[in-house]
């Protein structure tokens, strides 16, 4: 239920060009397109506000708590999807 709940919050969070969907097990993943770093942290931010709402709306107390990890694609340095993942997982334990 936990992550119909999450996939729901990343619906409402996220643009319909952007790519949201599980990487492994429970974690999730969003490739946003044609963003550059400022407008990451206005997508987080919003992130942090839908699950605020959520959270709030709860009735049986089971709150949704995400760790976030982000990772930049440069044109300049190309990479492979499995490197920006685990750039993005280092972030997420840091």
């Amino acid at each position: 239920r936990a992550l119909g709940d999450l996939g729901q919050v990343l619906q409402r969070t996220f643009r319909d060009t952007d790519l949201a969907g599980r990487v492994n097990g429970t974690d999730c993943g969003v490739l946003l397109l044609d963003v550059g770093a400022g407008q990451t942290h206005i997508a987080l931010h919003r992130l942090q506000q839908k699950l605020a709402v959520r959270n709030a709306r709860t009735t049986k107390g089971h709150q949704l708590k995400v760790r976030v990890g982000i990772a930049h694609f440069d044109p300049h340095r190309p990479c492979s999807f499995e490197e920006l993942v685990a750039e993005a997982e280092v972030g997420m334990h840091q």
